[in-house]
C-alpha cells in the first residue's frame, strides 16, 4: 500500500509536469497545431510505486496541457512499459520504439521516461542514447522523486 506522503509527492510531481508543458509552450501557442503521431511511456520506477492509476493521471494531465498549447495526438494511447533500470537502457528505448511502430505503424514522436529519484545513471544513459543514436536533444524535468 502506498502511504499518503507518497500520494502527495506524486500529485505534486504531476502538477510540476503539467506546469513544465504549459511554461515551455505558453508563449508559443502553435499557429499550425503540432501533432504527435505516436508515443510511448517508459517507466523505470517500480510498478508498486508508479501503478496504472498513476499512469492514467499522468496521461490525463499531459493531454490537457498539450491541448491547451495546441499539440494534438496525445489522444491516442501510448505504448507503456515498466523497465528495470539495471538493464541495457538503449535496448529498452529501442524496444519501446519498435513496440510503438508495431502498434501504430509509426515510430514514436516522443518517448516519456519516468525515473526514480537519484537515477543519474539511467538519466545519463537515456541522454547518451537519444543524443548519439537519434541525434536529437532531450528535455527533462526533475520532479523531485
Amino acid at each position: 500500500m502506498i502511504d499518503k506522503k507518497y500520494d502527495f509527492y506524486l500529485f505534486q510531481n504531476l502538477l510540476v509536469l503539467q506546469l513544465l508543458i504549459r511554461r515551455c509552450f505558453a508563449s508559443h501557442r502553435f499557429m499550425v497545431p503540432g501533432r504527435i503521431s505516436a508515443w510511448a511511456v517508459v517507466i523505470y520506477e517500480r510498478q508498486q510505486r508508479f501503478n496504472q492509476q498513476n499512469v492514467a493521471d499522468l496521461l490525463q494531465g499531459m493531454r490537457g496541457c498539450a491541448k491547451d498549447v495546441g499539440i494534438a495526438g496525445f489522444e491516442t494511447n501510448p505504448v507503456i512499459s515498466w523497465e528495470n533500470g539495471q538493464g541495457v537502457i538503449a535496448d529498452q528505448l529501442r524496444n519501446a520504439g519498435m513496440k510503438c511502430k508495431q502498434a501504430t505503424g509509426q515510430l514514436p514522436s516522443i518517448i516519456v521516461c519516468i525515473l526514480p529519484e537519484g537515477a543519474t545513471d539511467i538519466y545519463n544513459a537515456i541522454k547518451q542514447y537519444v543524443w548519439f543514436h537519434w541525434m536529437v536533444s532531450a528535455q527533462h524535468a526533475d520532479l523531485g522523486w
